[in-house]
């Protein structure tokens, strides 16, 4: 059995509270930004996840206290429901210019007494998360830990390098699924190039210039609005987070947070009258509330057939999120990635109003947009070519899961001595 000892986290590591937010202020340094989402959704955070923080700006004080140096661990602080609060993720490599972002907290090892790696394991098992869990503050729509919390949350270590061999073993499992993730990353882009040869390109079509575009497109190709292949049928369900009465009806909920990953959906209750909402293959789901002051709503997401599966078909999206159906599923990829093509270059910022705060995305307005629609030859032979990568992408998040699952079984077994390195 291995010998533990028993320690307050703020007894070996200093605890630091970010306030840094989403916005560019005059005066200050600009950095990239660690946020909500990053932590969330990583078990480590690399060098390799340097392009996809987004571009902020911090003071000289909170670059100091806040950026994120190898060895480090970071973990959220406040959410809209209890179970968010307190995912960690371990600091894998120096960054020069990235800190960690509001509604997160830092944690700094003693490196003579705690391993970081360890310290990240040991924060995602599960007896730590019910700590978190019972002892965050707050009701209703926001949840938080107290300084007082964070210091007090128990921590069994044993000795620096059996912390280092378990450590070692359970980021032995991070490198797999960074592996499976990088390799999506590329079938992403490929899908992306072959869109913008076939479409934007307009590779091997004979063209004519278009006066209401102001831009040429092959001959034969539709120019009408783009509710014309679409149409609005589906609204979001935030339901209820415990069965309640007639709220019986168990699913998977994507909220806008959830679009870009599609792991680790919160589980909620709806009405079974609402059964009508639950997305079908081929529906788009669209952010159109949130967003940050340089990021637009409009992130989307097109719910394919396998992916369905990976919910058991009972998925839904949040208040937040609409879903949008084809009126021709042929249609559906070039659809998804003309979609992504538009948020990627800032079009929905022309698509936005606000309300108490909030950006709102003009749906109805947006799909009065004139765009260009290729003709079915075109498309079908785009689907061929596409539709193998994005499901190889999710056979890649289905090892992705698995492995995960590994790692999360192994945990406790490790932690607890039950088996050795």
């Amino acid at each position: 059995m291995v010998e533990m000892k028993k320690y307050k986290l703020g007894d070996i590591a200093e605890i630091v509270i970010s306030s840094v937010d989403k916005k560019t202020k005059p005066g200050e340094k600009i950095v990239r930004l660690c946020n909500f989402t990053d932590v969330y959704h990583n078990w480590a955070i690399k060098q390799s996840d340097y392009d996809s923080f987004m571009v902020a700006s911090a003071s000289d004080s909170n670059i100091n206290k806040l950026s994120l140096k190898k060895g480090f661990v970071a973990f959220t602080k406040d959410s809209e429901t209890r179970d968010d609060i307190g995912i960690s993720t371990y600091i894998a490599d120096d960054f020069d210019d990235v800190v960690l972002g509001y509604h997160c907290a830092l944690a700094k090892p003693n490196e003579k007494i705690v391993y970081g790696k360890y310290l990240n394991a040991f924060m995602s098992s599960d007896y730590i998360k019910k700590y978190f869990e019972l002892n965050a503050t707050g009701s209703g729509m926001r949840f938080t830990l107290a300084v007082s919390t964070m210091e007090d949350m128990p921590i069994m270590l044993p000795s620096l390098n059996v912390q280092k061999k378990i450590g070692d073993v359970l980021s032995d499992f991070d490198q797999r699924i960074e592996n499976l993730r990088a390799q999506n990353r590329v079938l992403e882009q490929t899908a992306k190039t072959i869109y913008d040869y076939t479409f934007l390109q307009c590779a091997g079509h004979q063209t004519t210039y278009n006066k209401t575009l102001n831009r040429n497109i092959p001959v034969g190709w539709e120019v009408c609005t783009i509710g014309n292949y679409i149409k609005e049928n589906k609204g979001g369900d935030w339901g209820k987070e415990n069965p309640e009465k007639n709220y019986n009806l168990r699913v998977s909920c994507i909220r806008g947070a959830d679009i870009d990953k599609m792991t680790d959906l919160p589980i909620r209750y709806i009405l079974a009258k609402n059964s009508s909402r639950l997305l079908q293959e081929f529906d788009l789901v669209v952010e159109i509330s949130g967003g940050s002051p340089t990021q637009s709503t409009g992130r989307s997401r097109l719910m394919t057939k396998e992916l369905l599966e990976m919910f058991d078909n009972k998925l839904i999206c949040s208040n937040f999120c609409q879903a949008i159906t084809m009126k021709n599923p042929q249609y559906a990829y070039y659809i998804s990635f003309m979609w992504k093509m538009f948020y990627d270059n800032g079009i929905f910022f022309n698509f936005e109003g606000k309300t108490s705060g909030i950006k709102n995305f003009q749906l109805d307005q947006f799909v009065d947009t004139m765009w260009f629609f290729p003709n079915l030859k075109t498309v079908e032979k785009f689907n061929a070519q596409v539709a193998p990568l994005i499901k190889k992408q999710l056979f890649n998040a289905k090892q992705i899961e698995a492995l995960t699952t590994q790692r999360n079984t192994l945990l406790p077994l490790l932690m607890t001595g039950q088996i050795e390195v």
